[in-house]
């Protein structure tokens, strides 16, 4: 579960208000599934990628691991 941590590190709640939005339609690069665990250097750190993991390359060259689950509702093959 992801947390929100004030500049102290210690959890807080902040009274964000969450509205829909919706991901610009772009496009990027997937590698996979990965067959054994791989750590993936990210902008946010070390990552682990699990076997069946895809590894994606993002719009600024950036690579992130990606769960099956996450991968199937997310993203669709480009075949033009």
């Amino acid at each position: 579960m992801s947390r929100i941590l004030n500049e102290h590190g210690e959890p807080i709640i902040p009274q964000f208000e969450f509205r829909p939005v919706r991901k610009k339609p772009v496009e990027v690069a997937a590698a996979g599934p990965v067959e054994s665990v791989l750590y993936v250097e990210t902008l946010e750190g070390l990552l682990r990628a699990e076997p069946g993991d895809m590894i994606i390359r993002g719009i600024a060259g950036e690579l992130y691991p990606c769960k099956p689950e996450i991968f199937k509702q997310t993203y669709e093959e480009v075949t033009e």
